[in-house]
């Protein structure tokens, strides 16, 4: 008798997956309803989610800092694309440097 009997061995099947009925599309429109979480204490206290804390904020107050973040949002992209023109710049430079030094250099010989 052997020691491990032959079987033959099957392959089977996994279950084909069902469709989604949550779509990608549906996701990126619920993301802005996270942006700006709001949390009303009282009749004049109110907190908001920005950028990982939490704000207190008056109604009163409401519109002066949704122009105030409006305002830092927008510093932020300008530092952001000022940084990129930074270093597009140097890279221009030292390309430059490089082309005058090759013909420099051709000149020479």
């Amino acid at each position: 008798m052997p020691i491990f009997p032959q079987r033959k061995l099957t392959f089977k099947h996994p279950k084909q997956r069902e469709l989604r009925l949550n779509s990608v599309a549906k996701y990126n429109e619920d993301i802005d309803d996270f942006k700006n979480i709001k949390i009303k204490l009282s009749n004049e206290r109110e907190l908001q989610f920005v950028d990982g804390e939490w704000i207190s904020i008056n109604k009163s107050q409401q519109e002066e800092f949704d122009d105030t973040a409006r305002l830092v949002r927008e510093n932020k992209r300008l530092e952001n694309e000022n940084s990129t023109l930074n270093v597009k710049m140097d890279i221009m430079l030292d390309l430059l440097t490089e082309c005058i030094s090759e013909k420099e250099a051709i000149a020479k010989k």
